[in-house]
């Protein structure tokens, strides 16, 4: 969620809203709602011991995820930079013929 760009107090609320134990979803709502008034999300998360170990293997999870979507991003990247570098490099080298198939080409249309 986050990593398509929403908020993280609002991807903290709609965790809450999808969790299924009422005690866990009200714990979210309460480091949704520290986060909301000030605090940093370790902080919030400290207040509530019995949660702190999921909630950071949640982190690191979507960290883990997006890091990937990074490399993956950078590597199509690369891919596109390469191509476009051979493309040039082509066309460079192409060039020096049509000038002379062009200079061939008045010469003999001007006589």
């Amino acid at each position: 969620m986050i990593g398509a760009g929403l908020p993280m107090v609002q991807c903290l609320d709609i965790f809450a809203k999808q969790s299924e134990n009422k005690t866990f979803g009200d714990t979210i709502r309460d480091v949704k709602s520290n986060i909301e008034i000030g605090s940093n999300l370790f902080d919030a998360l400290r207040k509530h011991p019995q949660i702190r170990l999921t909630a950071f293997i949640a982190i690191w999870s979507m960290q883990a995820n997006l890091e990937e979507h990074k490399m993956l991003f950078y590597k199509d990247l690369a891919g596109y930079i390469e191509k476009a570098l051979a493309l040039k490099k082509k066309l460079n080298r192409l060039w020096p013929i049509l000038d002379l198939l062009f200079l061939l080409f008045l010469l003999l249309w001007h006589f």
